[in-house]
């Protein structure tokens, strides 16, 4: 998941409530919605626009590259079978975007202790310094620790 996805995903739900729902300021809302409309009109323009590249690139490999190996595909191959594949794996993308946003929203909903307030974390800290052969641990700003 890349953080391009998973901005742009995350903007589309808040973005349609938006444009269905909130009529907050009269008729000065109408420029407010015009510009939040291109936000998915947008990702619509990018995502037929990729979907073209890549079809554009397979076909090119396959009748040139291919061709000169005398291993080409067939041509139903590339223009009926790749389009649904690559919708496919868009759609994982997405869908592990979506997850990705509610992995991140269960974990950080409960609180989590700092390292100095985990009595493991400190017990692995303390015994990698009482391990510590070179004395490069020493050196660390960590003068005394107790737990």
């Amino acid at each position: 998941m890349t953080r391009w996805n998973f901005f742009l995903v995350s903007r589309i739900w808040p973005d349609a409530l938006y444009l269905a729902f909130s009529w907050n300021l009269g008729f000065y809302e109408l420029s407010s919605k015009i510009v939040v409309f291109q936000e998915p009109l947008f990702t619509t323009y990018i995502t037929l626009s990729v979907v073209a590249m890549y079809l554009v690139t397979v076909s090119i490999f396959n009748e040139v590259h291919l061709r000169r190996k005398k291993a080409t595909v067939s041509r139903k191959v590339v223009y009926l079978y790749y389009p649904p594949y690559k919708t496919f794996l868009r759609l994982v993308n997405v869908w592990s975007t979506y997850r990705a946003m509610y992995m991140y929203a269960r974990y950080f909903r409960s609180r989590h202790p700092t390292v100095f307030q985990n009595e493991k974390a400190m017990g692995n800290l303390v015994r990698l310094i009482d391990q510590d052969q070179l004395h490069i641990l020493r050196k660390v700003s960590v003068a005394s620790i107790q737990i």
